[in-house]
């Protein structure tokens, strides 16, 4: 006779218990539907969406926000009348409908369910159905819009995720710290795709993001955009929190949108050469562009906020086409820290250049402009100032770190090379040579 262990059970017991509280998800999408579905008095509303390559395989959890207001003074909505339910595969497959709540259980006029009733794969049909019945008479809501957050396995590699409706996908809370994803789809000029990674998380994106939207990182963790084969989506980038690395193959495009902007608390680094569009514009809005010690070529820079350029080490160039001075006019500006690697003391011979043939060209420029910029320049060291000379054939700008009086030290230095005929012969074809 079989002898029953009970410790087989209770370990057993567990991992089901794990696998149904959504602890092997990998990550959350989420998208946000704009509904303004007025509920009928004593009556029911539905309303649906499809939503294709949702970038999970396999549902472990689910979350409904609703939004609702009350459009009408002269019958205000009552919360408590209200009942709702989510269909997810109706009109083909097996459609699975899940209670949200029933009479009573609405309390305000937002509010966030849960429901486990979709564990299991996605459905093929890709439709999420939702209704909202008004249980008794007296009392109109309308439904202005409601977010759906799905956690699950991520289809991988070759799949593509659409983001093209405003949607968010982010490592979940309870994965591992490293999640990798295919294809990313921006959708429509106007459209903001989020990518999002907490602390101590990482999400890849190790295939194309394509589309004409825009592309946000979200998060105190790192998004990473990796891969062999170059982006080509067209809006534009933002690293609003956390850091966006660029790790695509040396000269494949993994920025390849028109501008991108890097806010306080946010920092854009390269993990290897020539990741950036020679056209795309960079806003420094307080945050920090980390080259990592490669070379890369870019659009005009910007900087509206005390901002930081770290890791030039004197062997690799990064190269601006522009720099707009119209934010240091009057006296105005921000400071612009130049950092080496690591955000160690910058070293002699580190190069930032600039590709147009004179710098009275730049953006902006006037000679009250151009000495706030000189005077914003900072090396992160009170013992140094700035100084600008110009002298060669072509315009050649020296940017010198130099002892403030009495302190006798040997100066260090940035120099930053203007000139379209020296870009041209260093970085044929103009790309950064490594």
């Amino acid at each position: 006779m079989m002898t029953k262990n009970p410790y087989l059970s209770i370990w057993l017991g567990l991992l089901l218990a794990l696998i149904h509280s959504g602890a092997m998800a990998q990550i959350e999408v989420e998208r946000t539907v704009t509904s303004n579905m007025v509920v009928p008095d004593n009556g029911t509303r539905s309303g649906y969406f499809i939503w294709s390559n949702a970038g999970i395989s396999v549902v472990s959890s689910t979350a409904i926000t609703l939004n609702f207001s009350s459009p009408f003074a002269s019958n205000p909505a009552v919360w408590s009348q209200l009942a709702s339910s989510l269909t997810f595969g109706a009109g083909g497959g097996t459609p699975v409908t899940s209670s949200l709540f029933s009479a009573g259980g609405l309390s305000s006029a937002s509010q966030t369910f849960t429901s486990e009733g979709f564990d299991g794969n996605w459905q093929n049909n890709n439709r999420w159905d939702l209704s909202v019945t008004d249980t008794q008479g007296g009392g109109i809501a309308k439904l202005d819009s409601w977010k759906l957050a799905v956690e699950g396995t991520a289809a991988g590699a070759g799949s593509t995720l659409d983001l093209s409706q405003g949607g968010t996908v982010r490592v979940s809370s309870n994965a591992g710290s490293t999640q990798t994803l295919g294809n990313v789809a921006t959708g429509s000029a106007g459209n903001t795709a989020t990518v999002e990674a907490g602390s101590g998380k990482t999400l890849e994106v190790a295939g194309v993001v394509s589309g004409a939207g825009s592309l946000t990182k979200n998060g105190a963790g790192e998004a990473i955009l990796s891969g062999s084969s170059a982006n080509t989506f067209t809006g534009a980038t933002t690293v609003s929190s956390g850091t966006l690395r660029l790790n695509k193959s040396a000269g494949t495009t993994a920025i390849s949108g028109s501008s991108i902007a890097v806010n306080t608390g946010g920092t854009l680094l390269l993990g290897a050469a020539n990741q950036i569009a020679n056209t795309t514009a960079v806003s420094l809005g307080g945050g920090v562009l980390d080259t990592g010690g490669f070379a890369d070529a870019a659009g005009k820079l910007t900087v509206s906020a005390n901002s930081t350029i770290q890791g030039l080490n004197g062997t690799s160039d990064f190269v601006f086409s522009d720099i707009d001075l119209s934010t240091y006019a009057g006296g105005g500006g921000s400071v612009l820290t130049l950092l080496g690697t690591g955000g160690n003391k910058i070293t002699s011979g580190s190069v930032i250049r600039i590709s147009s043939s004179n710098y009275t060209g730049w953006s902006g420029y006037d000679s009250t402009s151009f000495n706030n910029f000189q005077s914003k320049l900072s090396f992160n060291d009170q013992t140094l100032q700035a100084q600008i000379n110009f002298s060669g054939g072509y315009t050649t700008l020296t940017v010198a770190a130099i002892p403030e009086p009495k302190v006798y030290l040997a100066a260090a230095g940035l120099v930053i090379l203007i000139g379209w005929t020296e870009y041209r012969r260093r970085r044929p074809r103009d790309r950064a040579a490594v």
